[in-house]
């Protein structure tokens, strides 16, 4: 019997542990998204004209693109997705056609804050997890 409570302690304490890094995790998933945002944001207000050049972020013209840069996190998997939600030509910008260059903004945003991000994931671990 002792045994028993034992090992359902044990159970316990591993699962509050989980729920606390899950928690943790979904939150610096969310502070990420937003300073991501922030910088996609900020590549793409160069005012038009003059026109980006190929392999620039591309120049704001009516705002449509910055005003629909957004992120989405996903606790349950642990994923944090950035994207231009309402605005469908954002990919023909972000990897261009065969008549246009790409002007990536998307990449070189997450390129800019994933060390961001493992530094907050990793900050999360260790709260939830301290050593000792």
């Amino acid at each position: 019997m002792a045994v028993r409570s034992v090992r359902s302690r044990n159970d316990h304490l591993r699962l509050r542990a989980i729920r606390a890094f899950r928690s943790s995790n979904e939150r610096a998933l969310r502070i990420i998204g937003h300073v991501a945002e922030e910088h996609c944001r900020n590549l793409i207000q160069t005012p038009y004209p003059p026109p980006s050049m190929p392999g620039e972020p591309p120049h704001k013209r009516t705002g449509w693109l910055a005003d629909n840069v957004d992120h989405d996190v996903d606790a349950a998997e642990g994923r944090m997705r950035l994207g231009v939600m309402a605005a469908a030509y954002s990919r023909f910008l972000e990897i261009g056609t065969e008549r246009m260059a790409p002007r990536p903004f998307l990449r070189p945003t997450i390129e800019a804050v994933g060390g961001e991000l493992l530094q907050k994931l990793r900050s999360a671990y260790r709260e939830t997890c301290p050593r000792g």
